[in-house]
């Protein structure tokens, strides 16, 4: 079950437009792109599904924790995917 604070609601919709993003570059883009789109989003998805899958990350505040880490992966993914966009191509 996923938390539904208002905080956690900003990461989803955020989430949401990068991985819309990342989708619409994947079916634009050169089949050389695609595959590093496509990783950039499976990469993602999934330290966050490890994150989020672990009921013991939300007891005793932990929530917090996870918001913080999930905000670091989106950042990186985020950061990761201009410095394709700016210096790759």
């Amino acid at each position: 079950m996923l938390p539904i604070d208002h905080e956690f609601v900003l990461l989803y919709i955020l989430y949401g437009l990068l991985c819309c993003y990342i989708i619409y570059k994947i079916v634009s883009e050169s089949k050389r792109n695609k595959f590093r789109f496509i990783s950039y989003l499976i990469i993602s998805l999934s330290l966050n599904g490890f994150l989020f899958y672990d009921v013991e990350n939300f007891k005793g505040g932990g929530s917090l924790v996870v918001l913080f880490s999930s905000g670091v992966l989106l950042l990186f993914t985020f950061v990761t995917f201009v410095f394709d966009e700016l210096v790759i191509n």
